[in-house]
Order: structure tokens, then C-alpha cells, then sequence
């Protein structure tokens, strides 16, 4: 018999109530108030589960000890026998093909999309964490993303010390949210709760998707689905309940519609950290691009709410980049298919946000090592090939003009970029 899927609405609001519940008791048993912080620090600079800083922070070093952490942290994994090492083999093979542009997807879709999520926004806005620390936040999600697609879920793999990790980091959130007076859950619900760990979840595999989709790039029926698995098995390392993990792409675009009736409405932090998150992405590609490609990807009313620049590209308008942007991912998927090798452009433009995020480094000025597996064959290419990107700079003459230093908007976001560094400063000082 078909399951019910997706919960209900009424189940969802219980749903929004409930956190991870055994790496919340693992943080409230082991770990003083005072320490939290301190320990997710250590799992944030440190790309291995960082055990040895685990014992240290606890509150008691020998009872934390006898505790089998990754047997905690893995429970779910019992559950997990439906997805097969091929399943994840396809998956990987995607990634392999597409990897750049599905980054370039993370910052111009997904999160987008998760900023335009009323409540699930206000926890992001409480920590204060992404409007101060954009580039930060870009580069962890990418790291854990290419942990996943590339090294994969096993134990002791890549993939699976990235999701055990993050649970441990959201149980710390949770804890110090919560013991924030200032915070109102009436309303919001727990932090980082299991609709919103299941919506980030989607914004991850089906709108990334979608993005291929919508840039006329091909995705096999099989590849889709094999997406899909190994993005459940990743929700099951991180905590979230079987009832909300989809069996197949149709369940996973269901789950999505219903939270996006549920969740998607504009906010005052949402457009803010949306703000911040495009002021850095020009900085790193064409500037006015990012702001296009989310009008690619985003539905119009929910662009025109979080006040995505209409015509960022002007007097290019937005319909023609989208032609190009749309018949450079069909010129590349079908040159792949049929030749085995692929166009330049939407890959040279992916690789100049992927230099960025390789290249990023925190207030302090330390560079974390940013970690891409050598087998990825457009890693190759990129190391082996220092050459200049032509098609990166006919690209952006195409849709600026030239460069566009004197322009007024130009102009502005740059003074936006200084300001939120002087912030990050002030904060960091």
C-alpha cells in the first residue's frame, strides 16, 4: 500500500517542534554551556570529525570517552539498506560531469531559495552568522557537497564524517539558541527543526535538479533518481525522520511544494542575507549575472519579493541571457553525449565562483584547505589547462558591455562590499 507522503500539514507543524533528538541529549549530557561554542568551532575548522577536541570540550572527558560517538550520530544508518552503492555510483558520475555548474546552482538557487523561507531564515538571522560571514557559509556548503558527491557515505569516507559533523554542529546551534532569552520559538518552532533540515535537504537535490533542467542541461531519468537516493541517505546521517525523507524524485518535488506554500514568503532577514550573498557572488563572477541566473531559477513573484535586481544586466534583458545561458547548456550536454567533450562557457563562468571559493580565507586571513578529489575530471582539466578563459571574458563583454567599473551600479554594490567587510572586522575585533 502507497504510503502517505508528504506528512500532512498538521503533522509538519509537530514536525517543526521536534530537533535531532539523540545529538541534542549527546550536547546537553556531555557538554557544559560555556564549551558549545568552543566545540563548534572545532567541527567548523576541521574538515574530519574532530574527536580528539570532542573528549577535550566535555564536561567529562572519561564518561564522554566511553561513548561511541559515530554510533550516535550514525543510529539511522540501520535504516539506510534501500540505497545501493550504485545508486551512489550514478550520483557521483553526475557530479562528475557537472560539478561546477552544480555549484554555481548552491549560490544561485539554493540558497537563494532557503533565504526566501520566513521561519527557517530567522534562525540564519539570529546567529548573525551569514549576513557577516557570506563567504564562509558558501564554502562550507560547497565543501560538504562535493564530501558527498565525490567521496561518499561509507564509514570513514568523506561524505559521511561531512554529515556526522554537521548534526553535531546543528545540536550546538540548537543549544545555544535556545538558551537565548531573546528567542521566540512560539512562533518558529525549534531550531533548525525537522521541516526545515528536511526543507535545506530538498534545496540541495531537487532544486539542484531543477537548475540543470532549467539550463537545458541533460539528467538522465536514472541519474535523477540516483540524485535523489543518495541525498536520503545523506538526511538519514543528519537526524531527519523517515517520514520525511522521499522514496523517488515525484515524492522529493511534492515534499518541496508543499514547504515552498508552507515556508516561501519574504523577509526582512531573508532579503538581507540574500543581499549579502549577491554583493559577494559579483564580486567573484560578471557582475549582474548572479542576480539574472536567480531570475532564471527562482518563480518570478518570489524574486520580485526578496527584490532581486529586475534587469541587472541592462540594457541586456534578462530573456536573452537566459536564451544563451539555456542554448550553452544544451551546445554543452550535447556535445558531451555525442563527442564526449563539452562547450566553455557556462563551465569557464562555474570555475571563476569555484577560484573564489578555493581561495577563500577568514577575518583572521588563515586560508582552510578546500578539498577537491584529483579523480573529478574538470578538476584535472582545470589544474592541467592555466590558460586564459576567453570564453569567460567574450561572455562577459557580451552582457556588460565591457567592463563596467565607472557604472553607477557598479559603483554601489561595491560600497556595499566594503561596508559589510568593515562589519566583518568590527565583529571579529
Amino acid at each position: 500500500m502507497a504510503r502517505d507522503f508528504p506528512p500532512s500539514n498538521e503533522r509538519l507543524d509537530e514536525l517543526r517542534l521536534i530537533g535531532d533528538e539523540e545529538a541534542d541529549v549527546y550536547v546537553r549530557d556531555y557538554f557544559e554551556f560555556g564549551t558549545v561554542r568552543e566545540l563548534m568551532k572545532a567541527l567548523t575548522e576541521r574538515r574530519e570529525l574532530a574527536t580528539d577536541d570532542v573528549f577535550h570540550l566535555s564536561s567529562e572527558p572519561d564518561r564522554v570517552a566511553e561513548v561511541d560517538l559515530t554510533r550516535i550520530l550514525d543510529s539511522t544508518a540501520a535504516t539506510m539498506p534501500d540505497v545501493t552503492k550504485q545508486d551512489i555510483d550514478v550520483a557521483q558520475d553526475l557530479f562528475s560531469e557537472y560539478g561546477p555548474e552544480i555549484l554555481m546552482i548552491l549560490g544561485c538557487y539554493s540558497l537563494p531559495a532557503a533565504y526566501a523561507a520566513e521561519k527557517g531564515v530567522q534562525v540564519l538571522a539570529v546567529t548573525e552568522f551569514l549576513e557577516l560571514q557570506t563567504e564562509r557559509r558558501l564554502f562550507e556548503t560547497a565543501q560538504v557537497i562535493v564530501d558527498v558527491m565525490s567521496e561518499g557515505l561509507g564509514v570513514g569516507e568523506g561524505g559521511r564524517q561531512a554529515a556526522e559533523r554537521t548534526r553535531l554542529i546543528h545540536a550546538a546551534i540548537r543549544r545555544l539558541i535556545l538558551e537565548d532569552d531573546d528567542f521566540d520559538s512560539s512562533d518558529i518552532g525549534m531550531p533548525i527543526n525537522q521541516e526545515d533540515l528536511a526543507a535545506t535537504l530538498m534545496t540541495f537535490s531537487t532544486l539542484t535538479l531543477d537548475g540543470l533542467d532549467k539550463m537545458n542541461m541533460r539528467v538522465t531519468p536514472r541519474q535523477q533518481e540516483a540524485y535523489i537516493d543518495t541525498w536520503r541517505q545523506l538526511g538519514r546521517l543528519l537526524g531527519i525522520k523517515e517520514e520525511l525523507l522521499p522514496d523517488n524524485l515525484a515524492e522529493a518535488k511534492k515534499l518541496t511544494e508543499v514547504i515552498k506554500a508552507r515556508q516561501i514568503r519574504a523577509s526582512e532577514q531573508g532579503i538581507a542575507l540574500l543581499d549579502a550573498l549577491t554583493t559577494i557572488l559579483d564580486q567573484k563572477t560578471i557582475t549582474g549575472l548572479p542576480s539574472v541566473m536567480m531570475r532564471l531559477f527562482l518563480d518570478k513573484d518570489v524574486a520580485n519579493a526578496m527584490k532581486i535586481e529586475p534587469n541587472a544586466l541592462r540594457p541586456i534583458p534578462n530573456w536573452v541571457v537566459h536564451s544563451l545561458v539555456r542554448t550553452a547548456g544544451y551546445v554543452d550536454s550535447w556535445l558531451l553525449g555525442v563527442l564526449g567533450r563539452r562547450s566553455m562557457i557556462l563551465r569557464d563562468v562555474s570555475l571563476e565562483l569555484l577560484d573564489s571559493i578555493m581561495s577563500w580565507q577568514d577575518l583572521k586571513g588563515s586560508k582552510p584547505k578546500f578539498v577537491l578529489p584529483e579523480s573529478l575530471d574538470w578538476y584535472k582539466d582545470r589544474t592541467e589547462q592555466k590558460r586564459e578563459r576567453l570564453s569567460r571574458m567574450v561572455l562577459d563583454t557580451a552582457l556588460t558591455g565591457g567592463p563596467r567599473k565607472g557604472s553607477a551600479v557598479r559603483k554601489a554594490r561595491k560600497r556595499k562590499f566594503v561596508e559589510r567587510e568593515q562589519r566583518k572586522a568590527e565583529a571579529s575585533g
